[in-house]
């Protein structure tokens, strides 16, 4: 089974290609409605859920001087570097589809079977330092979750103008539109 690396390696991991490389791609993959499969099957199904995506995602980066790592609860995330935007949007767009191929059941879920979305960004000349790109990814994974999950969003895809992750909390204003009706 391919050991993920966690979160502090990961971070470290990134500064340090971030640092060494031109090109570099990120990563970020959550499963869709993992809460709902923990609730309907239980830990002990989730962890094992777990652990058959993490091979999966683990096999993607193996020797190929990238890292696969556990971002925290059911997020992974991973790092390419000298792999640009298109390449990495392949390679999530197979780890998708390998994940898929697991069929691994799951009742709560509109396709009833567990899949991932997958936002990937890629070091540009915009690109401030490294929370920034991975910023840009969660930022891809966010859409990719709010296109209706189990696919791929390319960060450069988005418009500039919508690189922005939207509140959770509403405004004021929207407040006081909804309390006008």
């Amino acid at each position: 089974m391919a050991r993920l690396a966690n979160r502090r390696s990961f971070d470290a991991f990134l500064r340090e290609a971030y640092a060494k490389h031109t090109v570099l791609s990120v990563l970020l993959i959550d499963i869709d409605h993992f809460k709902g499969f923990n609730d309907a099957l239980g830990h002990q199904a989730g962890d094992g859920c777990l652990q058959r995506i993490a091979e999966v995602i683990g096999s993607a980066t193996a020797n190929t001087g990238g890292l696969s790592a556990r971002y925290g609860g059911e997020e992974f995330a991973v790092v390419l570097p000298g792999v640009d935007e298109e390449k990495a949007a392949r390679v999530a767009d197979a780890i998708r589809l390998l994940v898929r191929r697991l069929e691994i059941y799951h009742p709560r879920s509109p396709r009833k079977y567990v899949a991932i979305s997958v936002g990937v960004a890629a070091k540009g000349d915009a690109t401030a330092a490294e929370l920034a790109l991975t910023r840009d990814a969660d930022i891809a994974l966010y859409h990719a979750k709010e296109q209706g999950r189990d696919c791929t969003v390319a960060s450069s895809s988005l418009v500039s103008s919508r690189l922005e992750m939207p509140s959770l909390v509403p405004s004021l204003s929207d407040l006081e539109g909804a309390l006008a009706l």
